[in-house]
This record gives C-alpha cells, structure tokens and sequence, in this order.
C-alpha cells in the first residue's frame, strides 16, 4: 500500500505495475513494458519498492502468449513440462524449447545466453525508476524469484528454482 492509500499490483502477463487509487477509479498504468513478468512488490523505508520478477520476457513466450491455435495445440499434444512457457528453474533437458542463443558448449550453458528462467530483483525509486537490480544469470541456480519481504532492515527473497531464502546483498536494505 502507498502512503496515499492507493494500492500497487504486478500483471505478470501484461508485464506492468498498475495502481488502484482510493477513490475508486479505474487502475492506472504506472509501469508497462518491462522486460520480465513482475511477481511481488514490497515498499521500502524511503518511498520506493522492490520488485521480484519470475522470469524475463523471450520472443518465443509473447508469441506462444498471442497465438491461441498454436498454444492449444501445444497444450494438447506436448507434456506439460516441455510446453512453451516461462520457466521458474534452469532444469535441463534436451526435448525443451530453446531459443537460439541458449546453447551448450562443451556441456555447459552460456552464461549470457537467454535462458528459459531467471533470477531478477529490481529496486525502484518513489518515482518508479530503476535504480539497481539483482540478477542470477543464464547458468545461475537462483531463478524464478517470487517473493520479497523485509526482516527488520534486511530485505529476502524467496526463489523456486534453489528453494531458498535469500539475502541479495548488503545494499539492498530498506
């Protein structure tokens, strides 16, 4: 909640921020395109906010999403793990989709290469500008972070991949 009573919310699908205001009007967009699909928004002491984000955005995902013959095809005819889809874990296996530049070589995963999941952290300003982020690249174990709190000054985060608690680093504090 905002200190003017207005409520902020992730759509993970339309990878935006919105706003419900106390008055109830319609929500207002405060952050749209951004390049992953936003999970939990915690505020911190000085009136900006940490967003956890489940995994970034890929071509291959957004045309999966506006394409509904091709995803009801896939749906109905591939196993569920190797759907298109965002993942919450770097688990692999050689039948999941992959886009181009996520290839192995000599056994290992290109640590800058798009993967199918991901770590992100993302500390924002009162103003909702990005100020720093945290990330667990391509080859990186700490994907799919879904939750955010603080205890006491320290923020945590919680992530699928590991399923773990973690503390991002000394800087990110309330």
């Amino acid at each position: 909640m905002r200190p003017d009573g207005g409520v902020m919310f992730s759509e993970a699908w339309r990878h935006a921020i919105r706003l419900v205001d106390r008055n109830g009007s319609p929500p207002r967009m405060l952050v749209d395109n951004l390049p992953a699909y936003p999970a939990r928004i915690v505020a911190d002491a000085h009136g900006g906010w940490w967003v956890s984000f489940l995994a970034l955005r890929t071509h291959l995902v957004e045309f999966v999403q506006r394409e509904n013959a091709f995803r009801d095809r896939m749906m109905a005819s591939i196993p569920q793990q190797f759907w298109v889809a965002p993942a919450l874990s770097p688990k692999d296996d050689h039948r999941q989709p992959q886009q181009l530049g996520l290839l192995r070589t000599h056994g290992i995963r290109k640590p800058w290469g798009p993967g199918r999941s991901y770590g992100l952290i993302a500390h924002f300003d009162a103003d909702l500008e990005i100020v720093e982020t945290f990330h667990s690249r391509a080859n990186g174990l700490r994907h799919g972070t879904l939750g955010l709190c603080f205890s006491g000054e320290v923020l945590l985060a919680s992530t699928y991949a590991e399923g773990a608690i973690l503390k991002p680093l000394e800087s990110a504090s309330a």
